[in-house]
């Protein structure tokens, strides 16, 4: 997997405070965006000062209409070259780096070989989400958490 995000990969910011030049990217990534990956930045940053990624797909939200008067608006030539050196010129003071959220919620986590062949073993009554002398249930709902008595971490 790459680590750094492509020059068409959008990037979206989302709900939390962003500085002005963030918007206008953000702005402009969403001017050349018809669907696909999208690129959602996390707050914090690397080491070496990259914004941190999360790759998603996601779809457009507009209406096929504004999805039409987009690709209308492609062919003017003077808006997408005008989009296209802005984007180029705020791509050019932001680097970005693809995180993998997996690896960083599993750092540190070790699961015996033991306790992964006994979760297989149940795991068809997991999924059902059925009682067991075995399983002592913490959630139920859309996300079955639960832990193994005898291993308890």
């Amino acid at each position: 997997m790459p680590s750094n995000i492509g020059f068409f990969t959008a990037v979206e910011y989302g709900p939390e405070a962003k500085d002005y030049t963030q918007s206008i990217l953000e702005k402009v990534d969403n001017y050349f965006y018809l669907g696909g990956k999208k690129a959602c930045i996390v707050q914090e940053k690397t080491k070496n000062g990259q914004e941190k990624a999360l790759l998603s797909d996601t779809t457009s939200s507009l209406s096929l209409v504004a999805s039409f008067v987009k690709v209308l608006s492609y062919f003017t030539v003077v808006i997408p070259l005008g989009m296209l050196l802005a984007k180029t010129i705020l791509r050019s003071t932001h680097t970005f780096r693809v995180i993998d959220p997996k690896k960083i919620l599993e750092k540190g986590v070790n699961i015996s070989e033991d306790t992964i062949s006994k979760i297989q073993g149940l795991l068809p009554k997991i999924l059902s989400n059925q009682q067991d002398d075995n399983i002592e249930w913490l959630s139920s709902g859309n996300n079955f958490v639960f832990k193994l008595k005898d291993n308890p971490h």
